[in-house]
Order: structure tokens, then C-alpha cells, then sequence
């Protein structure tokens, strides 16, 4: 496997952050509740094919390459919450073509329509509790 080369394709993509290696220099895509909650996982990458299909991916789908990288390994479709949570819209029929549709598991429900991301506080509970509003605290030198 050409290591130099899929070195200088994740920082021409600036990819980094979703890629592990061991000391024994063997390179994996790091693909953490992609496919299943509640689980850590990791792609390899092995040759130079893998690295082609890697490149692909990584100009086919922009920020969303390597989590497509470990679809089209595994010819699997992410699991329908990561297309609302992970995946950006316009990307989200690369994703359908990497295999058939995927039975409804635990948080991956048929009926819950796919909606476009949302940041990580859009579910964050703004009331205090006994749905009070939350009040920001001030000084008595603020009154």
C-alpha cells in the first residue's frame, strides 16, 4: 500500500480527525455509529484499491467521503438515523446506492421521515424544571 499518497490524500481533504493507525502502520476509517448505535467501529484500509475507492469517495461526497468510503466497503447503507444526524442532504442518495434499504432496528424507524441536519443543541431541553422557563441568574448588583 502506498502510505505516502493516502497520507497526502486526507490532508488534501483535511480528514484526519476520521482516520486511526497502529504502530505497525495499518490505516483504518474511523466509522462509530454509522451503521449501529452504540458501537465502535472501523473500516480498514488495506491496498491501493482501497485507496482509490477512498479518493473516490472523497471527491464524490466532500465532508461526507469517509463515512461513504465505509458504505460502499461494506455495501451497506447507514443506518437511517445518521442520514438526519451525519450526512448531508445532497448526499444522501450516494449513500442509498451503496446497498438495499435496512430493516427498522432500534432508532432506525421507517417512521421517521429523513429531515436535513440539525446542530447537536437543537434537542437540548430549554426549560427548567416543571417546564418553567430557565432564568439567567443575576447579581444583586445587576439590580
Amino acid at each position: 500500500m502506498d502510505i505516502e499518497r493516502l497520507l497526502r490524500l486526507i490532508g488534501k481533504y483535511d480528514v484526519s480527525g476520521s482516520l486511526v493507525w497502529t504502530a505497525s502502520l495499518k490505516f483504518f476509517v474511523i466509522c462509530n455509529d454509522l451503521f449501529f448505535w452504540a458501537m465502535a467501529d472501523l473500516e480498514p484500509i488495506i491496498d491501493d484499491a482501497d485507496i482509490d475507492l477512498l479518493e473516490q469517495c472523497l471527491s464524490d461526497a466532500d465532508d461526507d467521503g469517509m463515512s461513504l468510503y465505509c458504505a460502499r466497503k461494506r455495501g451497506m447503507r447507514p443506518q437511517e438515523p445518521a442520514y438526519r444526524v451525519e450526512i448531508d442532504k445532497k448526499n444522501w442518495p450516494l449513500f442509498d446506492a451503496c446497498g438495499p434499504k435496512r430493516d427498522a432496528i432500534f432508532g432506525n424507524r421507517e417512521d421517521q421521515p429523513r429531515q436535513e441536519s440539525r446542530s447537536a443543541t437543537d434537542n437540548i431541553q430549554q426549560d427548567g424544571p416543571a417546564g418553567k422557563p430557565i432564568q439567567e441568574s443575576r447579581s444583586a448588583a445587576d439590580n
